[in-house]
């Protein structure tokens, strides 16, 4: 049974971007090859890399609270891939990192004996009754809401 919490995502690559944008621009139009141009992207690694250990320490606290705390998991088998080809969510779903997310919690469920169930992504869990597991029958039109 969930305990109903709730973890807000944190998006460091969204709140970077328009100080990464400043430092490509100024590399640019730096004369290329001189030390001030190294330095600056010396910078923007030195953030590139806070930024993935942000995504990693989120993760990594994520996925270890869920499988000591439950041990039945279950989580939707999305195809990261194709909802990365979308132009409009591309970018947040990369920042958020579900497919890594994904790969920890398999081998976290191993390593503290907790069970990983991935749920078909056109299983009807909404349509589902938590408690008695009815199914209701409602089409998906805009009348009915």
């Amino acid at each position: 049974m969930s305990k109903n919490q709730v973890f807000d995502a944190l998006k460091p690559l969204k709140q970077a971007k328009t100080k990464l944008a400043i430092l490509q621009r100024q590399a640019s139009k730096q004369v290329k090859g001189y030390n001030n141009q190294r330095k600056t992207y010396n910078k923007m690694t030195r953030m590139h890399s806070g930024i993935s250990g942000i995504c990693k320490e989120l993760l990594h606290k994520l996925t270890t609270t869920k499988v000591k705390n439950f041990k039945l998991i279950k989580i939707e088998d999305l195809k990261v891939k194709g909802m990365m080809a979308n132009h409009k969510l591309g970018l947040a779903i990369s920042d958020l990192g579900f497919y890594e997310f994904r790969r920890q919690l398999e081998y976290r469920c191993k390593m503290y004996g907790a069970s990983l169930v991935l749920v078909d992504q056109w299983f009807p869990s909404s349509l589902t009754g938590s408690n008695c597991g009815n199914k209701q029958d409602r089409s998906r039109s805009y009348q009915d809401l």
